[in-house]
């Protein structure tokens, strides 16, 4: 399933009614509407905390390395099953390790249970090894 991105700027938009910030006649202009002013569109989503926090973190810090490896790049519109899928690491420890931690991301933030305590370990874990692998060039 297309699990869609975790670190979009634009996350949830368009807003459901797609009318809801667009100033009308009277609102907040001065009008007679005694309306009070939309609030300004976010410009980012908040930080994750907790086990999804650092999960998602440990997930973000491969991106670069894998990014300047592979020369594929993690753009807005590419979920990370797809970015996955891009991205041909260079060795089968790599991909393997990747897999792990893509799925491991992909279930801490989307799925409606609760993560286990050592999801996040298990996570930095692999991150560190990816970036260690990736960078030396060893397998």
């Amino acid at each position: 399933p297309d699990i869609g991105h975790f670190n979009s700027p634009m996350a949830g938009y368009p807003p459901e009614n797609p009318d809801a910030n667009v100033r009308r006649k009277g609102n907040a202009t001065g009008g007679s509407s005694g309306s009070t002013p939309h609030p300004p569109l976010p410009t980012s989503i908040p930080e994750l905390t907790g086990i999804k926090g650092q999960v998602s973190s440990a997930y973000r810090s491969v991106i670069t390395a894998v990014e300047k490896i592979t020369g594929v790049i993690m753009s807005p519109d590419i979920t990370m099953r797809e970015f996955l899928k891009m991205a041909h690491l260079p060795s089968p420890a790599a991909t393997d390790r990747f897999t792990e931690l893509t799925s491991i991301t992909e279930t801490t933030l989307y799925s409606a249970y609760s993560p286990r305590k050592d999801t996040a370990a298990r996570a930095q874990e692999l991150a560190v090894n990816i970036k260690e692998e990736l960078l030396s060039g060893t397998s």
